[in-house]
């Protein structure tokens, strides 16, 4: 194995770690929102693993570190780890699990612990449909044309009209099925510019460029390099929509299956919401002479002990 190819696998290396931690940090970001876990471990490294002396810091912390290894495993956007305990008692006494509830996305409200109101309905899933299937149509069509492309699109300063250009031959972008002006047709003197192919002027510079193969193999390599980048972007961006379509999608489908087993469960009993106090019915409300035995028997526990 010789020098270079060390280098070159050194090199490929460097890149997997660096996309590898890139990666990571992109996806604990999209799952928690926050790069708290990460900066904690970086702290670790850096300082150990010795525990944090004070107390209250200590405390703050490891809350909201639980709080992100929950939304890292869950993917729910908890605010606070009273809406983790809170949830989790939710879904204990329903007997749903934690992952049914996760798979709802934003259509459940963590506040009011709930599916959310006006679902999306026939048309919305049909856009989403649309935008899905139409997104994953064009990344397939860039990722199968894109790296075997051989003219490069370009651009007439004068006339600003767009044309593909190959190392032997050019053709305009529009129409489509007009037949390319090649090499051969730049050395016939017979060949006319009334083809409806290019004007005059034109096809003078086209001819010009393909008359020195050096320079236009260069020229046309370069911006297909560029080109086929752009395509690449494109192709990962397409990508993304297909996801996020997708993702939307399945989370509308769990929604409105939460929603139908929960109209099959008891209703939920107050208190558990995290919102200010007014929602509850009469009937579910305690009494003041039930709340003061409740605070009596408290009080008479702390002073037993």
């Amino acid at each position: 194995m010789d020098a270079n190819s060390v280098s070159m696998i050194s090199t490929i290396l460097g890149m997997v770690v660096t996309l590898s931690t890139a990666f990571i940090l992109v996806l604990v970001w999209a799952r928690t929102k926050s790069l708290h876990i990460p900066m904690y471990r970086l702290w670790q490294l850096f300082y150990g693993t010795q525990e944090i002396a004070d107390p209250i810091v200590r405390r703050l912390i490891a809350e909201e570190t639980s709080l992100m290894h929950f939304r890292f495993m869950y993917g729910m956007r908890v605010e606070t780890l009273e809406q983790c305990h809170a949830l989790a008692r939710w879904t204990a006494e329903r007997r749903i699990e934690m992952s049914a509830v996760a798979r709802c996305g934003s259509f459940f409200d963590y506040l009011e612990l709930r599916v959310r109101e006006n679902l999306p309905g026939k048309f919305r899933k049909a856009v989403l449909y649309t935008v899905g299937v139409g997104s994953l149509m064009l990344a397939a069509s860039i990722l199968s044309e894109g790296p075997s492309m051989k003219s490069a699109l370009v651009q007439f300063r004068a006339s600003q009209r767009y044309f593909w250009l190959s190392v032997d031959s050019a053709r305009p972008l529009r129409p489509a099925d007009i037949p390319p002006v090649t090499t051969g047709d730049c050395k016939s003197p017979s060949q006319s510019a009334a083809h409806g192919q290019f004007t005059v002027r034109e096809r003078e510079i086209v001819c010009a460029s393909l008359g020195d193969p050096v320079a236009v193999a260069s020229f046309v390599s370069r911006a297909l390099r560029t080109q086929q980048i752009i395509l690449a972007v494109a192709s990962i961006f397409f990508l993304y929509l297909t996801l996020a379509a997708v993702s939307v999608w399945r989370s509308i489908g769990a929604a409105y299956r939460l929603k139908a087993r929960l109209s099959l469960s008891p209703q939920r009993p107050c208190g558990e919401t995290l919102r200010p106090s007014g929602g509850c019915n009469d009937d579910t409300r305690a009494s003041p002479g039930t709340a003061h035995s409740a605070l009596g028997g408290i009080n008479a526990d702390v002073v037993h002990q």
